[in-house]
């Protein structure tokens, strides 16, 4: 494991930890300096060696946390649906007119 300190072309200067994982050569982003110091670059670096001893990808964390918000932002066509149905009643359109509509959020879960 290689704790670096390194600037990019778009001048943003970075620590970094690369690593192997499963026999991939991996390289981990901790932090822009100076928002994030020399020591608590290191205790993260520290953590990401707990982790790798422990058979853990340390990156995997922040990608299952960046999918948890894409999921959770995520506009689905359930609730697309569901907004439809509310403005169907919301002006004032028959009750006929809405029930047609009701299919819409149950083919979202088929």
């Amino acid at each position: 494991m290689a704790f670096s300190f390194g600037s990019s072309r778009t001048e943003r200067r970075l620590w970094c930890v690369a690593y192997r994982f499963d026999g991939k050569q991996r390289k981990l982003s901790l932090g822009e300096y100076p928002a994030v110091g020399i020591v608590e670059a290191r205790l993260q670096r520290d953590d990401a060696k707990r982790l790798l001893s422990e058979g853990v990808d340390p990156a995997e964390p922040r990608r299952a946390e960046k999918a948890a918000r894409k999921t959770a932002a995520a506009v689905t066509f359930d609730v697309v649906a569901n907004e439809y149905l509310a403005k169907l009643t919301r002006d004032g359109r028959t009750d006929s007119a809405v029930d047609k509509n009701r299919w819409l959020p149950a083919s979202s879960s088929m």
